[in-house]
């Protein structure tokens, strides 16, 4: 990779897209032989749009001991532009007498669902499902698939003390004279010390600042692999894309499909349009020619986030380090490796049928993981997101929520963006066939070992014909996944960030001059900011923080924390189905739930339903509005169905509307209102505008 990654580096080549790896697959059944997951005959129930009916199968499924395999399987209605129709918190079920039986794994936001063999298996599987929407479809609904596999919690250990892996920039731990002494073992998501001295994390980096930038600390909120996992099974495949491609707006398309493709192997980049739909002539090759962005895109559409290199070393390894200089197959050489690049970059040994022999015994023939992951070492790189760089370390683990921008372009927040052709934050991991001799003192090439960390701080985001895309999700895990320490901490953590929260607020008294009152808003911004990404690593980590684990005031605390993350309303929006369901199971107070609701809706322009947020009041330039005695105008909720607001408000412990008014007319001193704005009806609601 090196001499070709400098002459993209220095604006030789011209940069090309690609495609994407695993599993997706329309409602249409699918003729291709392909490993991926196949859904067909979607269809809504006749007497029910909240019923979804539909069949789910794939070749060489397991479930073991160890580990199992698993789709992540997502509906999604007529609009691209609409997220992942969202599920029930309950009522999904496999139809018939199945002759394995169905695992089925909601998450947490119920966007998607986990299918995976629910008992010891090893062979093809395939059901018919029955999924319940949290509202009514309107519309044709397509199902969409991708092939995972499931990486269990637990600790692990990282990086190499092999010498030639200490070169390329492997983690290892030091002794007091700064020698290596061996890996650093990960036990749990604390944060972790990077400095070349005793007990903290280090690793060589180079000139160019290619393997990392040495810097720390690596925050508690960065996901580093004990907590359990799904990752993709396989690469993206040109199939893969080309579903995804198709399925895009048309302004949307001309963003991310590989048009115009200038340099070498561009014939192996096999997606092409064809009418109103793009076709892949390979469609189980390797997608390659795939940059950042579309990968982002991918993974934010399908619901899904990238990979840490944390977790990319936990899923090649396991839970153990077999040797020295290990590849993900458990052993130090490749000498019985026949899943190789062939010059079309298709890959040796990769049918369906061959896949069928994997075992635990037959993983370095197939170069399958320790988990049966496919292809982390060779065929093309994996970007991941990097420890390397500052940008990469913010990263939380946020998952997309399906919904891209009006560029086809991820929007999560605490994903690394492009800049031009790099994209900080972001590495490779795993190296990539370029057709020329092996280097026996460069380990990074055509396969790299576990720990190799040749490029894992280099922030290349261009399309290239060696750059590929995979991504993970989180498993669906409760607080209970926690541990009494762990536990401890969060409770602790949890109320005292609710102390300053309420601090904060307490300095907006009357009396306060212009630039204390720039102050305090300054100061509750930075609280707020602080606490938001707390609470964003938190959730991505656990789910909603349940009373039954965090205690009463401990649940109160991360509701009122992600009450106030208005500077993230995505992340709030994303919240509330969580919460919703902790309320379903007794596990979070109602009343918060309706205080969540509301302030969703504004944000969305939506009528609210308990009424329960107050506004100042704007001129069409964003102007505060003053009455004649120079006080700020606050105005009333505007409010769907007036006259059932007291019902809907008793149903989640509120009192009556007009007690809430007095107390809120009071403190704004001005006369309360009879009754709250209603809805007109119309879209959207401007709820910080007085007409």
């Amino acid at each position: 990779m090196v001499e070709d990654r400098l002459d993209l580096r220095f604006g030789v080549m011209v940069h090309v897209l690609s495609c994407l790896v695993m599993a997706i697959v329309l409602a249409a059944a699918s003729t291709s032989q392909s490993a991926a997951p196949r859904v067909r005959d979607v269809h809504l129930d006749s007497e029910s749009p909240r019923r979804v009916g539909l069949t789910i199968a794939w070749p060489n499924a397991w479930r073991s001991a160890r580990n199992h395999d698993a789709a992540w399987l997502i509906l999604r209605g007529p609009d691209p532009r609409s997220g992942p129709l969202q599920l029930a918190a309950d009522g999904h079920r496999t139809l018939g007498e199945p002759a394995i039986a169905a695992a089925l794994q909601l998450s947490a936001d119920r966007r998607g669902i986990f299918v995976a063999p629910g008992q010891p298996h090893r062979g093809d599987v395939e059901w018919r499902l029955e999924l319940t929407l949290a509202e009514p479809a309107v519309g044709a609904v397509t199902g969409w698939s991708v092939g995972m596999v499931y990486v269990p919690a637990g600790g692990f250990e990282l990086g190499d003390d092999d010498a030639l892996g200490v070169r390329f920039g492997a983690f290892h731990r030091v002794d007091a004279d700064g020698s290596p002494v061996g890996v650093y073992r990960v036990a749990d998501e604390s944060a972790i010390d990077v400095a070349k001295r005793v007990g903290a994390l280090w690793y060589a980096t180079d000139p160019h600042g290619y393997r990392g930038d040495q810097g720390g600390p690596i925050p508690e909120a960065f996901p580093k692999g004990t907590r359990a996992f799904y990752v993709m099974k396989h690469e993206l495949t040109q199939g893969a894309y080309a579903r995804f491609l198709t399925a895009l707006p048309r302004e949307w398309q001309d963003a991310r499909a590989p048009t115009e493709l200038e340099g070498r192997e561009v014939e192996t980049c096999t997606i092409r349009r064809e009418g109103n739909r793009f076709v892949a002539g390979a469609p189980d090759r390797p997608c390659n020619f795939v940059s950042w962005t579309d990968t982002s895109a991918y993974l934010d559409w399908f619901a899904l986030r990238p990979m840490t290199e944390f977790e990319f070393e936990k899923a090649s390894r396991g839970p153990v380090r077999p040797m020295a200089g290990d590849y993900p197959w458990g052993s130090a050489d490749d000498a019985a490796l026949k899943r190789t690049v062939e010059r079309s970059r298709d890959l040796a040994h990769a049918s369906v049928e061959n896949e069928a022999g994997l075992t635990d015994a037959s993983k370095g023939v197939h170069g399958a993981s320790y988990y049966w992951v496919m292809d982390l070492s060779g065929s093309v790189w994996e970007r991941v997101i990097s420890t390397g760089h500052p940008v990469g370390r913010r990263f939380v683990g946020s998952h997309g929520d399906g919904v891209l921008s009006d560029g086809g372009m991820a929007t999560n927040s605490d994903w690394p963006t492009a800049e031009g052709d790099e994209a900080p934050g972001i590495g490779f991991r795993g190296g990539a066939e370029y057709f020329v001799p092996k280097k026996p003192d460069d380990p990074t090439n055509p396969h790299s070992r576990v720990a190799v960390r040749t490029y894992a701080g280099w922030a290349g985001a261009a399309r290239y014909k060696t750059y590929s895309a995979r991504g993970c999700r989180a498993a669906p895990v409760g607080c209970e996944a926690l541990s009494d320490r762990e536990v401890e901490v969060l409770q602790t953590e949890l109320l005292q960030r609710m102390e300053r929260d309420q601090a904060v607020r307490s300095a907006f008294g009357p009396g306060l001059s212009k630039e204390q009152r720039e102050a305090a808003m300054a100061n509750a911004r930075d609280v707020d900011r602080e606490n938001t990404e707390f609470m964003q690593g938190l959730v991505a980590r656990i789910g909603w923080p349940k009373q039954s684990a965090v205690g009463k005031r401990g649940a109160q605390a991360a509701f009122l924390l992600v009450q106030h993350a208005d500077l993230a309303p995505a992340f709030q929006a994303y919240c509330l189905p969580l919460l919703e369901q902790a309320v379903a199971e007794g596990e979070a107070s109602a009343t918060g739930f309706a205080y969540l609701t509301d302030r969703v809706r504004v944000k969305q322009q939506r009528p609210q339903v308990y009424g329960t947020q107050y506004h100042v009041a704007e001129d069409e330039n964003g102007v505060t509005l003053k009455n004649r005695a120079g006080e700020t105008v606050y105005l009333t909720p505007i409010v769907e169905a007036v006259d059932e607001l007291d019902a809907r408000r008793k149903a989640v412990g509120l009192g009556p509307w007009s007690d809430y008014e007095n107390r809120m007319a009071s403190l704004h001193g001005r006369e309360p209102a009879a009754r709250p704005r209603p809805w007109n009806g119309e879209l959207p609601v401007h709820a910080t505008r007085r007409d």
